[in-house]
């Protein structure tokens, strides 16, 4: 399950959209339920800095993004989605 991959008490964020933020992997997983992604993505880009990542998207029917991720222990900690570009 995608939740799973999270800390119990991540975070997630979009920016340039209507959603979130959510608080936690049980309404982290909620919001995946409501409303799973409707299309792909493919990473173009992706840079490390220690226990961050910053991946740029483009999405399969255009369009593109960027997503900070915060590791903690292997799962994810923060997620954050920005939309545009």
């Amino acid at each position: 399950m995608f939740a799973d991959r999270f800390t119990p008490d991540a975070r997630m964020t979009f920016v340039g959209v209507p959603a979130g933020p959510y608080t936690g992997r049980d309404a982290i997983a909620a919001a995946y339920e409501l409303q799973p992604p409707t299309e792909t993505l493919e990473a173009i880009r992706i840079e490390t800095d220690g226990n961050t990542d910053v991946v740029e998207f483009v999405w399969a029917s255009g369009g593109s993004g960027t997503m900070r991720l915060e590791w903690n222990a292997g799962r994810v900690a923060m997620l954050e989605v920005v939309f545009g570009g």
